[in-house]
């Protein structure tokens, strides 16, 4: 849910610069409240809400900054409340990718005692969404390696082949020199049989 000003010229009656300014400081109300319910509330998995309603606020200061001055033909300028919330957004992304690193790490413990492969995929994406807010965060890096041994599945192909005579050498042939490595991913890896012995 954004909420954007978007406004392609200056030359505006007074009403309608009166009614910009109202608008903006209804939307920047608007936020900075959900914000403060949503800190207040101390969810840990509410901050990453808060770095998109700041970043929300500053994608809208800077959409309407570029269009001042705003004044009217009888000289009303409108005036327009501009706020740096570079400090909010570091400190909601660094509680964010606390909050998803740490889900993370009890996923990964979870799949270790479950030895379950789709949990452990599940920490794998928390560690990318801590990522996302602060970039490089803790060890993550190592985590999501360790994530992806855990979960990587490793598909054996087993060909039993009961044809006789030349036919058998032809299909084995056409099998074996399918390229089965394009199927391969972070999370499968597919050999034949013959291939890992």
């Amino acid at each position: 849910e954004n909420s954007f000003i978007s406004v392609s010229y200056t030359h505006l009656d007074v009403y309608k610069r009166q009614a910009l300014e109202w608008a903006y400081s209804a939307l920047l109300e608007k936020d900075l409240s959900e914000i403060e319910k949503l800190s207040v509330d101390s969810r840990p998995e509410n901050h990453s809400r808060i770095v998109r309603k700041y970043e929300n606020i500053i994608h809208r200061q800077s959409s309407l900054r570029v269009l001042l001055p705003i004044i009217s033909e009888d000289g009303y300028e409108a005036k327009f409340i501009f706020t740096d919330y570079t400090e909010h957004i570091r400190k909601a992304s660094n509680h964010a990718a606390s909050f998803h690193y740490e889900e993370g790490v009890k996923l990964i413990s979870k799949s270790k005692k479950n030895k379950d492969k789709n949990t452990v995929r599940s920490a794998y994406r928390e560690f990318e969404k801590a990522e996302t807010f602060v970039r490089g965060f803790k060890e993550v890096d190592s985590l999501k390696n360790i994530a992806l041994e855990l979960g990587h599945h490793l598909v054996v192909i087993e060909v039993n082949n009961n044809i006789n005579g030349v036919s058998r050498r032809e299909t084995e042939s056409f099998l074996f020199n399918l390229p089965l490595n394009i199927h391969n991913d972070d999370w499968y890896t597919f050999e034949y049989a013959n291939d890992i012995n």
